[in-house]
């Protein structure tokens, strides 16, 4: 038997998983961030949400639009409504 290489093969897997739950955690923790900061900070500036919004599309290979002045001023609960659908998605 050949512990080395299913040790090896282990070591992958292991690293694989943990990979994939520290960005599974770190996309959740950010889309959580932007949840609350509208709900509990409605002046909270754009760059700030977009910056969280940002980091949850490349984390989890998403295309989630940037929010505008626009959607900011006029439809917060629906924003909140669209985050929360992406992440469920995730």
């Amino acid at each position: 038997m050949n512990s080395s290489s299913d040790s090896k093969n282990l070591s992958k897997t292991f690293y694989s998983i943990l990979l994939k739950s520290t960005k599974l955690y770190s996309t959740l923790k950010n889309i959580n961030k932007a949840l609350n900061l509208l709900a509990t900070k409605p002046n909270t500036p754009l760059d700030i949400l977009n910056k969280y919004i940002l980091k949850v599309a490349l984390l989890a290979n998403l295309t989630i639009p940037n929010m505008n002045q626009d959607k900011y001023n006029n439809s917060d609960t629906n924003t909140i409504t669209k985050l929360k659908e992406y992440k469920y998605i995730i």
